[in-house]
């Protein structure tokens, strides 16, 4: 099937936050539709011959670097203050709370190699509205950031940085 012809908009979108196994999940809702992501993928060597560059170039890939995401939401809860609190927030995933819900429910996706906590994150385009398949792109192994700012509305900023090569396809 060739590329589509419809153009997708923030409006065809859909940004979810998982643990290992996807037991635990929390979609975004109420947010810009402003999410970006950076797969930067190997960088490039270049070897000069005593400062010139050859035609063709000696080139060589060099090492990995992890891809960056980020978008922002609109804030409409910290988070739950209960003693055994049962939902996650925004502000939960991003900050892990000492434990609230994700610090003591969610895993890891790094659970057994390490102690860095990261959760996945995937981006789904709707494709049914055009008699099309829905196509995700998958991160998997996120450090996820946050922070918040007032205003009308009030706004929460996340940022991620996936410790992987390239986004898997589905």
């Amino acid at each position: 099937m060739p590329e589509s012809n419809f153009i997708r908009t923030k409006r065809h979108a859909q940004i979810m936050h998982f643990d290992l196994g996807g037991v635990h999940t929390y979609t975004i809702s109420r947010e810009a539709g402003d999410f970006t992501l950076d797969a930067p993928g190997e960088e490039v060597l270049l070897f000069l011959d005593r400062g010139v560059i050859g035609d063709p170039p000696d080139l060589a890939n060099g090492d990995e670097a992890p891809m960056t995401w980020g978008y922002s939401a609109y804030l409409r809860d910290l988070g739950d203050t209960a003693a055994q609190p049962d939902y996650a927030t925004l502000p939960d995933i991003c900050f892990r709370y000492s434990g609230k819900y994700v610090a003591s429910s969610w895993i890891s996706t790094m659970m057994s190699y390490g102690d860095a906590i990261t959760f996945g994150t995937s981006y789904s385009v709707d494709g049914s509205i055009f008699g099309e398949a829905d196509k995700t792109i998958t991160l998997p192994h996120n450090k996820i950031r946050g922070g918040f700012a007032e205003g009308d509305p009030g706004t929460f900023n996340v940022t991620g940085t996936c410790y992987a090569a390239r986004p898997l396809l589905s």
